[in-house]
C-alpha cells in the first residue's frame, strides 16, 4: 500500500514509478478520490434518481479499479444477486451504498437497470454495497479504504500539509478519521480521475516472486518520498526513504563500561569507608538506613549528570579545536543527534548502577545488626512499654518536651489527621539536677471507625550509662478497640512522632530556648498562652 503521510493527493507519476516497479510481477490497483477542495469544508455531491423523483448527496466519490476486487474483499460485500463488480472499460456505472440506494428507491430489484445523475451525468446502477461491512474493513495502515473526513481531520491534515519537505519523511505516521461508507459513491477509477479526481494510495498484490519483494521495495522507496507499507502474514512493515542512522559495534563497549562500572564502585566504596563516622552521625540524628542509602545515590546523581555534562562539552571544545586547524580529515561531529544523547544516557546509568552496592554497604553500616527496620515488642496485655529510638541532651529534654506539648494539643477535636488528641497534659515527675519529664495524653486513631483508643504516656528521663543524655520511655495503655487494630494503628502513630523528633533537630536556637521558657512555666504547672 502507498501512500501519502498526510493524505494528500498523489501526482500520476507516482503511479507510473509504481506500475515500473512491481507491474511485471504484481497488479497495481491505483485508487483516486473527490472530496472537498478546502481543508475543513466537505464536499455535498448530489445524487439524484431522476425516475423516483428522489435525491441523496454524497460526502466523497472513491474511485476503484476492477482488480480492486481481489484486493480486500469488497465484491463480496455486494448485496443482491444481480449486483457486480465494475468491469474493464466501464465508465458510466456507480456503486451505491445500500443506505443511499434506500433514500433514492432503488434495492436489489432495480440494480442494473436504475439510472442515477450524478454532477451533471448520468451512471448505471451495477450493485449495491453494504456500507457498515466496508466501515469494518482495514487496510494494511490500519485505516478505512474510504476517504478521509477533511472536517474532523482538518487541523491535523493542514499541519501535514505545511511540514517542511526536508522533515516530511521523519514526521511520525498518524492515523486518520475516515468518512462512513453509507455517505461515499464507488465509480470507477479513470472516471473519478476525469471528474478531478486526485490519486490517493495504490494498492499492489499478486507478487509471484517473494524473495526479491523487499528488494524492490527498497529500490522503489528510494525514488519516491511517500511511505510504503508491506504485509506479509500477519506482520506488516512500512518502508520510507528517510535518512536513518544505525549504531554498531555495542560490543565493543563492552569492556571500556565495565572498567568504568568498576572504577565508580571502587571510588564510592572508598567513599563509603571514609564517611563510616558520618554514617554513624546520620544514624544517631534519626536518619533510617534508607535515608543514608539515598544520600550515596544523590551524590552519584549529581556526578553523573555533571560528568556528562563536562564530557560534551569538552567532546565540542575538542571538536572546535581540530576543525579550527583542519585536523578532522573531513569527518564531521554530529553532537545534536540522538547517539550523543543515548551516549549520555548509558554513562549516567552506568555510574548510578555502579552505586547502588555502595550505598547498601553505607545503609548496613548504620544498623550493624541484620535487622532494616524498628520492630516493637510485644505488649503485656493492655499495656505497651518499650525505648523510642531517640535520644536528647539534656538541655533539649525541657524544651522538647513543650514543643511535644504543642504539637499534640493541635491534634485536638476538628482536626484531620493520623489520630486525634485530647488531655494533653505535661508533669515534672521529679526534680533536681536531672529532672524528669512526663507527657500523658488520650489519643484517638485513625481511621476512627475501628474505635480505638489509648492513653499515651511519654516519660522523658536520663540514661544510666550516659551522662548528659535523656532517653525517651514510651508506655501505651489501649482504652478501646480491638488488639490487633491498636498495634497496627500504631505504627502510624509512632512514624509521626518520629518525624516530629527529626523536625526538632532543625529548630534554630533561638526558638529552642522560646520553648524551654514555655516548658519550665508548664512544669510549674501554670497554663501557657500563644
Amino acid at each position: 500500500l502507498l501512500r501519502d503521510r498526510g493524505w494528500k493527493g498523489m501526482q500520476l507519476s507516482v503511479l507510473d514509478y509504481a506500475e515500473s516497479a512491481f507491474g511485471a510481477g504484481a497488479r497495481v490497483m491505483p485508487r483516486s478520490w473527490i472530496t472537498s477542495k478546502i481543508i475543513g469544508e466537505r464536499a455535498y455531491i448530489d445524487v439524484e434518481h431522476k425516475e423516483a423523483q428522489k435525491k441523496s448527496f454524497t460526502s466523497a466519490i472513491l474511485g476503484l479499479t476492477p482488480g480492486e476486487r481481489l484486493v480486500m474483499g469488497l465484491e463480496g460485500l455486494l448485496v443482491g444477486e444481480q449486483s457486480r463488480w465494475f468491469a474493464e472499460g466501464e465508465r458510466d456505472v456507480c456503486i451505491l451504498p445500500v443506505a443511499m440506494g434506500q433514500i433514492l428507491g432503488i434495492g436489489p430489484e432495480e440494480v442494473g437497470e436504475a439510472t442515477v445523475w450524478i454532477m451533471g451525468r448520468a451512471y448505471k446502477v451495477i450493485g449495491l454495497i453494504d456500507g457498515e461491512a466496508v466501515d469494518a474493513l482495514r487496510d494494511l495502515d490500519n485505516e478505512s479504504p474510504i476517504p478521509v473526513d477533511t472536517v474532523a481531520e482538518a487541523k491535523k491534515m493542514e499541519e501535514m500539509a505545511g511540514l517542511d519537505p526536508r522533515l516530511m519523511d521523519t514526521a511520525t505516521i498518524e492515523t486518520f478519521t475516515h468518512l462512513l461508507a453509507n455517505n461515499v459513491a464507488l465509480l470507477p477509477y479513470q472516471k473519478v480521475v476525469d471528474l478531478g479526481g486526485t490519486l490517493r494510495s495504490i494498492a499492489i498484490t499478486g507478487f509471484k516472486d517473494r524473495e526479491t519483494l523487499v528488494a524492490q521495495v527498497e529500490e522503489f522507496v528510494s525514488r519516491v518520498a511517500v511511505p510504503l507499507f508491506v504485509g506479509e502474514g500477519d506482520k506488516v512493515r512500512v518502508y520510507t526513504s528517510m535518512g536513518a542512522a544505525s549504531i554498531s559495534g555495542m560490543g565493543n563497549l563492552f569492556v571500556p563500561l565495565l572498567i568504568a562500572s568498576l572504577i565508580v564502585l571502587n571510588t564510592m566504596m572508598g567513599a563509603v569507608y571514609e564517611r563510616s563516622g558520618e554514617i554513624g552521625v546520620y544514624s544517631s540524628v534519626g536518619l533510617a538506613p534508607s535515608h543514608i542509602a539515598s544520600l550515596f545515590i544523590a551524590e552519584a546523581m549529581v556526578f553523573a549528570i555533571v560528568g556528562a555534562v563536562l564530557g560534551y562539552l569538552v567532546g565540542q571544545s575538542t571538536t572546535l579545536f581540530l576543525a579550527r586547524y583542519d585536523l578532522m580529515g573531513g569527518m564531521f561531529l554530529n553532537y545534536s543527534s540522538l547517539s550523543a544523547i543515548f551516549s549520555t544516557m548509558v554513562v549516567m546509568v552506568v555510574v548510578v548502577l555502579s552505586t547502588i552496592y555502595p550505598a547498601r554497604k553505607a545503609a548496613s553500616m548504620s544498623v550493624p545488626d541484620v535487622t532494616r527496620r524498628w520492630e516493637f515488642p510485644e505488649p503485656d496485655g493492655d499495656d505497651w512499654r518499650f525505648d523510642f529510638p531517640f535520644t536528647l541532651g539534656k538541655g533539649d529534654a525541657l524544651g522538647s518536651c513543650a514543643y511535644l506539648h504543642r504539637v499534640f494539643a493541635s491534634y485536638g477535636e476538628g482536626s484531620v489527621g493520623d489520630f486525634m488528641t485530647e488531655e494533653v497534659d505535661f508533669h515534672l515527675e521529679k526534680g533536681g539536677d536531672d529532672p524528669i519529664y512526663l507527657l500523658d495524653l488520650m489519643v484517638w486513631l485513625a481511621p476512627y471507625d475501628l474505635g480505638v483508643s489509648q492513653r499515651v504516656f511519654l516519660r522523658t528521663l536520663p540514661t544510666e550509662d550516659m551522662p548528659g543524655i535523656y532517653r525517651i520511655e514510651m508506655h501505651l495503655q489501649r482504652i478501646s478497640g480491638d488488639v490487633a487494630s491498636w498495634q497496627r494503628l500504631n505504627t502510624s502513630f509512632l512514624n509521626v512522632l518520629r518525624k516530629r523528633f527529626l523536625v526538632w533537630r532543625t529548630i534554630s536556637q533561638e526558638v529552642r530556648e522560646e520553648y524551654v521558657a514555655e516548658g519550665e512555666v508548664l512544669a510549674r504547672g501554670a497554663e501557657v498562652v500563644i
